[in-house]
């Protein structure tokens, strides 16, 4: 399927149908992560926020002079209630990065109860407030806060730290949630789309296809019909050039077909002619000589008359049977639903020849042809009779006809001992007004070629390997129902 146009398309539709969710997907999980992530910072800088003001509020209160040395003391009773009603760890270091305080026990404190060198550089340099990430811990991704805190005289007093443990599973949580409700959402524009792709696909290498039809489907001799398309996209040109092609081809093959039957027109009004003339002339001689030595008192004027007479009819025959010939091949015209048993019809084709030169050999005598008894007939003659007419005298005619059923035909085979066909002319053997023979019009074999074609069998010839030569004729079988 991959091969095919129609294929390509319905693949190519349905990647891109997998990749648009795909990208949905990974798009909408990034989002959700990127949501958290600002969700946290806000709650952290807002913390951060509420808790400078509560310990700014506390140191300002103060009476003593708050220095880094009683920090500990003003801030010890209040780092747990700050803690608690902000719901977050509260941290106190002094300036150069030691735990003072904390809310929590303090094995737990994050740094080992000491902020590392590069964070307070850092603090140093802004002298406000700095956010970062610590290293994950347990598949838990922790963010802090430090900043300054600053007595009356805006003299820094230590440093506070503010922690936050990110709950990553949160937003996953969140989008296997959408996932789930999304899933069969997907499933189904999957599947309808998928199912519209291939329509459209198929709709698409549909009148392409047909095209190809066409195509195989053109013939010379044949009224080739155009391809009726009234879309107007892409496929339409190459629509309206087949049907120009169409339309050129009818009109060349109808001119071609004209000139065939005037040229057959004109070889038959010459062979007629010739035929016919050869009879004629002998004919013309005779009454000529008989008119130029006519006697009436001649004793043998009623055996001469009775001669003349004979040599005239036996001419006047010969054109009778030319004409015959002519016209009984012109109007070939068989019943192809026609039937008839091959073993009778072969019995009573051969019943004018001599049975001890003829050698018949019938292998099914239940056997029945598609094709009428009258033609069956008129083939095997012909055969037979050509087969006869190749042997020179004085040799002993010898004809086998041997007949065998294949599995959807038979084949009809008739053998000489004669001279063989000459092999340059036997590509001209089955041409209309071809023969060999000094006299004869050359239609029998065409005639016989024509019959059994037109029976859709099929008919060829070869030369035996010491004398003679076969003629062959395959014919289909008569289909039982």
């Amino acid at each position: 399927m991959m091969n095919s146009i129609a294929g390509k398309i319905f693949f190519a539709m349905l990647s891109l149908l997998l990749i648009t969710i795909c990208a949905t997907g990974i798009v909408t999980y990034n989002q959700l992560k990127e949501n958290d992530k600002a969700k946290n910072f806000s709650y952290l800088q807002e913390k951060d926020k509420n808790v400078s003001d509560a310990i700014d509020y506390i140191l300002s209160s103060s009476y003593n002079k708050i220095t880094p040395e009683n920090l500990p003391k003003v801030l010890s009773e209040k780092i747990y209630e700050l803690a608690d009603i902000n719901k977050v760890d509260l941290n106190i270091f002094d300036l150069k990065g030691n735990l003072l305080l904390s809310s929590r026990p303090k094995e737990k404190v994050p740094f080992q109860s000491v902020i590392k060198t590069l964070a307070l550089t850092i603090l140093n340099i802004k002298n406000d407030r700095l956010v970062f990430r610590h290293k994950k811990q347990q598949e838990q991704e922790n963010i802090s806060t430090l900043s300054y805190l600053f007595n009356t005289e805006l003299e820094p007093v230590g440093i506070l730290h503010i922690p936050y443990n990110l709950n990553q599973n949160s937003w996953q949580k969140q989008f296997y949630r959408l996932l789930k409700r999304y899933g069969t959402l997907f499933f189904i524009i999957l599947t309808s789309g998928g199912f519209l792709a291939w329509i459209f696909s198929k709709n698409i290498t549909f009148e392409i296809e047909q095209v190809s039809e066409k195509l195989k489907d053109t013939q010379l001799l044949k009224h080739n019909t155009p391809i009726q398309y009234k879309q107007s996209d892409e496929i339409k040109p190459l629509i309206d050039a087949y049907n120009s092609m169409v339309n050129k081809f009818n009109n060349q093959s109808a001119l071609l077909a004209k000139v065939e039957r005037e040229d057959a027109w004109k070889l038959m009004a010459r062979q007629v002619a010739h035929e016919i003339k050869n009879p004629l002339t002998p004919m013309q001689l005779s009454i000529q000589n008989f008119q130029r030595k006519f006697d009436p008192t001649d004793p043998k004027i009623v055996e001469k008359t009775n001669d003349l007479c004979s040599s005239l009819l036996t001419q006047v025959d010969t054109i009778s049977s030319i004409a015959n010939n002519f016209s009984l091949y012109a109007r070939i015209s068989p019943n192809t639903k026609g039937s008839c048993s091959v073993y009778q019809s072969t019995k009573d084709a051969l019943e004018i020849f001599d049975n001890e030169l003829v050698e018949i050999e019938i292998d099914n005598k239940e056997a029945i042809v598609n094709i009428e008894k009258e033609y069956y007939v008129r083939i095997l003659t012909n055969l037979v009779k050509n087969a006869f007419e190749s042997i020179p005298y004085p040799h002993t005619p010898k004809i086998k006809v041997h007949i065998k059923t294949l599995e959807k035909n038979i084949r009809l085979d008739v053998i000489d001992n004669g001279i063989g066909v000459n092999p340059e002319v036997a590509s001209h053997i089955f041409e209309p007004n071809f023969t060999t023979k000094n006299s004869g019009t050359g239609l029998g074999l065409a005639m016989v070629k024509k019959l059994i074609e037109e029976h859709h069998g099929r008919i060829y010839f070869h030369n035996n390997q010491d004398f003679g030569s076969t003629f062959t004729v395959e014919l289909p079988l008569e289909v039982k129902t």
